[in-house]
């Protein structure tokens, strides 16, 4: 009986032997898995933060340049030529009526479109005059209209 007893024992260790082996080794690769998952993750993760940070456009400088306020910004009578250095003009003595808002297919005159900025207003302007007087030249809205409508050029 102590034959069969060890025989027994011996087996039953044998048994446990291979249970604990083979319990240890699933949780080697259980341990494998996660490992690759968990590199996996932080590879996809640092791709993206370099897409992020080469794709996406940083902020550049503002670009143009910073225009002088001109004149003393007083209201004149209607109708009274007001030079302006810059085109289209942005600031200065300007007509006591506002040009209002909208968009305009005819000419404004200089001075209305000044008094519609100093209320806050935006304006985008196009046109040959625009594209054909150097920015340094003194510039009459009204007298460049005459010119224009006379067919003198600007």
């Amino acid at each position: 009986m102590t034959t069969h007893t060890t025989r027994s024992a011996s087996a039953r260790q044998r048994r446990i032997s291979e249970q604990t082996a083979h319990v240890e080794a699933a949780r080697r690769v259980q341990l494998r898995r996660r490992a690759l998952w968990a590199g996996t993750g932080a590879l996809v993760l640092v791709l993206v933060i370099a897409a992020v940070v080469l794709l996406v456009p940083r902020p550049t400088a503002a670009q143009g340049h910073q225009v002088p306020t001109e004149g003393n910004r007083q209201h004149v009578d209607q109708g009274t030529d007001v030079l302006y250095r810059n085109r289209p003009p942005s600031s200065g003595n300007h007509y006591p009526t506002p040009a209002g808002y909208g968009v305009f297919t005819r000419d404004i005159a200089g001075g209305n479109l000044v008094h519609t900025l100093e209320h806050g207003a935006s304006s985008c302007t196009t046109g040959p005059i625009c594209a054909t007087r150097p920015a340094s030249a003194s510039y009459s809205w009204r007298t460049a209209a005459r010119r224009r409508a006379s067919g003198t050029g600007s």
